[in-house]
């Protein structure tokens, strides 16, 4: 997290406390007020006007994420930006005539549209001044499922132009914020709590430099692999991805009984060139990713095997246990999803950070 943006929640939290409220009612407070705090900084390089639209775009976006049909929450996406240039990255023949509107009139109307289609995901585009220019079913052919694993190919559509995209995240109640051909924010819920929390990848990425750069991993390359395990962690499932230093990880792993001919073939690909949901298919199966320092895959499904077995992670299960007992003994970086949301990273032994 941001360090003054962390300051001010911390202040926002001790007042709440010094005032009686609960830790709970003090951080649905503090969420409502993310759009004005969080976002102006993350998107500190656009014109006040843009930003504003943004902000409105992710209201809208999150009430997306309370909206059903037949009890599925809606996967809706908005892009914000030129028509032009959203026009050139969307597909052609799904375009569906909408009325005209502006985001910051929130009418029935307005709210009506994200009931167009029953529970498929849909797009909006809007003006960088907020009005509602035209929708779309986004139907990619590159991408059918449009599902939780398409984080990266969302970011990718924003790259080399000045379209920023805003999505509800089908099923999982998340809200995510894309630009420059990257996952900037990601907002979610604990542990099923209620309680919301967000996520700012340069803020991470920032925090672990150093550690990348005497590991030989470039930000790039670690930016990619975080916001694959973003996208796991709304899914409610696991994974163990290991990073750099796959020599040692190889020579202390072995590959699971049952292991697809497909996993074998994709050993030495980059993750860059594989579809996002083929890398979530064997980064959620049982066993390990290894991935070498320039994120190129050396092994999948594998059982880690460490020599050392005396590192513990309170509350956690075999999958954190063999990932911290072998980066104390390599010279890697571990990423641990857990079922319930939680991503931790590992190195030298330690979780060094969670989130």
């Amino acid at each position: 997290m941001d360090q003054s943006i962390k300051e001010l929640q911390d202040g926002f939290m001790a007042i709440a406390k010094a005032k009686g409220d609960s830790v709970e009612a003090a951080q649905f407070t503090w969420y409502t007020t993310v759009p004005d705090i969080v976002l102006p900084k993350i998107l500190s390089t656009r014109t006040s006007k843009t930003i504003d639209t943004v902000k409105q775009t992710f209201v809208l976006a999150r009430k997306c994420n309370v909206l059903t049909y037949e009890t599925r929450p809606l996967g809706t996406v908005f892009f914000v930006g030129k028509a032009t240039q959203i026009e050139k990255i969307l597909p052609k023949k799904s375009s569906m005539k909408i009325p005209k509107m502006t985001i910051f009139n929130e009418s029935s109307e307005l709210s009506n549209l994200f009931h167009i289609i029953d529970g498929d995901p849909i797009s909006f585009e809007i003006s960088e001044n907020g009005k509602l220019v035209g929708a779309r079913i986004l139907s990619f052919k590159q991408n059918q499922n449009f599902s939780v694993c398409d984080s990266m190919f969302l970011a990718n559509l924003t790259k080399n132009n000045n379209v920023i995209c805003v999505r509800a995240v089908k099923d999982a109640k998340c809200t995510q914020i894309f630009e420059g051909g990257n996952l900037l924010y990601d907002e979610f819920y604990v542990n099923n709590t209620g309680i919301p929390s967000f996520r700012i990848l340069d803020t991470i990425l920032d925090e672990l430099r150093d550690i990348l750069n005497a590991k030989k991993i470039s930000i790039t390359s670690f930016r990619e692999i975080l916001t694959h395990a973003i996208d796991i962690s709304h899914s409610e499932k696991g994974a163990m991805l290991i990073v750099g230093d796959a020599k040692s990880t190889m020579k202390l792993s072995t590959n699971m009984l049952i292991v697809e001919n497909s996993a074998i073939t994709l050993r030495n690909t980059f993750v860059t060139k594989m579809h996002a949901s083929e890398f979530f298919h064997y980064a959620t199966a049982d066993g390990a990713v290894i991935l070498d320092e320039k994120i190129a895959i050396r092994g999948m499904c594998m059982r880690i095997n460490p020599k050392g077995q005396d590192l513990v992670v309170n509350g956690k299960g075999t999958r954190h246990n063999a990932a911290l007992n072998l980066t104390a003994e390599c010279n890697a970086l571990a990423v641990v999803v857990s079922s319930d949301g939680l991503i931790s990273i590992m190195d030298s032994g330690k979780i060094i950070m969670s989130f």
